[in-house]
């Protein structure tokens, strides 16, 4: 079943609270402190006036392939198919702004999507 574009945007109300203790933290608790990191430096505004710019299309928006793989760098993944470990993760949803998070094949085709003018394509 094919889902929207809206089916997979998330509503981010506020900031987490965090607080310091001796706990063993995954990798994946940073990416909260990233989070607000990038949007003290207007990133995430920055991103949608860029994507508004590029007029890309596809089931997902620009700015949310491009949050979903720095998450994935940030959190170690290497391969696109290593999304599927993070799938359910919702601090690394959070940090994308989604509610679900895009397949392999999704994350594969976005940049087909995105109009790079100076990319010379080689024929076959």
């Amino acid at each position: 079943m094919r889902i929207g574009k809206r089916g997979f945007q998330a509503r981010i109300k506020g900031n987490l609270h965090i607080e310091f203790g001796d706990e063993k933290l995954t990798s994946f608790a940073g990416l909260e402190l990233v989070r607000r990191f990038l949007r003290g430096l207007d990133f995430f505004a920055e991103l949608r006036r860029s994507e508004k710019k590029l007029a890309v299309g596809g089931d997902f928006s620009f700015t949310k392939v491009i949050l979903t793989v720095v998450a994935m760098l940030l959190t170690g993944a290497k391969r696109l198919h290593h999304v599927e470990f993070l799938r359910d993760d919702p601090i690394f949803l959070r940090f994308a702004g989604l509610s679900k998070a895009p397949t392999e094949r999704s994350l594969a085709r976005a940049p087909e999507f995105v109009p790079i003018p100076w990319v010379i394509h080689e024929s076959a």
